[in-house]
């Protein structure tokens, strides 16, 4: 992860695999393939959880079934201020974060 932050303020991933699944669903398809939900979940926020880069989630869009999709900013160890900077101007940006999905 130091690495990849060496020329890179942020670095953006989905937030999780694959959109919000349904109370008690165990498993989850991913393409071609099923799995476990919650290691679906772990694959992009494992890594930073691991070596304690600041991450922070934000909204990013819907799926096709309304459902909200979050995107992952990571930044350098200890520069939370300069994360926390690149989100906000992100939201600034967009609008998703005022929309709601529909319920």
């Amino acid at each position: 992860m130091a690495e990849a932050l060496e020329c890179l303020d942020v670095l953006a991933t989905p937030t999780i695999a694959a959109p919000a699944a349904s109370v008690g669903q165990e498993n989850i398809r991913l393409g071609d393939s099923e799995g476990s939900v919650l290691v679906a979940y772990d694959r992009f926020v494992f890594p930073s959880n691991l070596d304690g880069s600041p991450a922070i989630s934000i909204p990013c869009g819907f799926s096709s079934d309304g459902l909200p999709i979050g995107l992952q900013l990571i930044g350098k160890p200890f520069d939370e201020r300069g994360l926390l900077d690149v989100a906000l101007a992100y939201e600034g940006g967009t609008d998703w974060h005022l929309r709601r999905p529909p319920v």
